[in-house]
């Protein structure tokens, strides 16, 4: 019985921290008072309504948009990004320290909120946004040892990533390059 408390209890720690993790990330978006948004964010938003698709633009990021925004707000789809985040950033800690805790997460998270570009790109509704997310996902499974169910995700996250905007295609093949070595 103590075992199974102490797993239900690790368990509801990592998903407060990825929560915490994600509110965290969205710091810009709550200050704004909405999601980050840029004028080709429009574009995106259109994708699925639009016959024939926007040329100029992936087929991709506006389906992945429209999932999480339901045409009511688009809060669940920057939440969703900071929360793809928050996982990863969970993932690659338990990768490069053996362990993931609640702390560690939320302490880097915050480090990384407050010194980089990180919140400012969970916030936005860009497929830009995915590029940390490719970086991540490759490296996790590239380096790290992923549960099966985990490496799908980051399977699907690295090929949504990869195909949501024309410059992370370039990236990906130069992050595949040191695995191919």
């Amino acid at each position: 019985m103590g075992q199974r408390r102490r797993t239900a209890r690790d368990a509801a720690n990592a998903a407060v921290a990825l929560g915490g993790g994600g509110a965290l990330l969205l710091w810009p978006a709550f200050l704004n008072g909405y999601p980050l948004v840029f004028v080709d964010t429009a574009s995106f938003l259109h994708q699925t309504a639009a016959v024939p698709p926007v040329w100029d633009k992936p087929v991709v990021y506006g389906p992945l948009l429209h999932a999480f925004h339901w045409r009511l707000s688009l809060w669940p789809a920057a939440a969703a990004q900071a929360l793809l985040l928050s996982w990863l950033l969970w993932r690659t800690g338990r990768m490069l320290r053996g362990r993931a805790d609640a702390d560690g997460h939320l302490l880097l998270v915050a480090a990384l909120s407050a010194g980089t570009a990180a919140p400012w790109f969970a916030s936005l509704l860009m497929p830009d946004a995915l590029a940390p997310a490719l970086v991540l996902a490759v490296a996790l499974l590239g380096w790290g040892d992923p549960r099966p169910f985990e490496r799908f995700g980051l399977l699907l996250v690295a090929t949504l990533a990869a195909a949501a905007h024309l410059a992370h295609l370039p990236l990906l093949g130069a992050l595949l390059l040191p695995l191919a070595v």
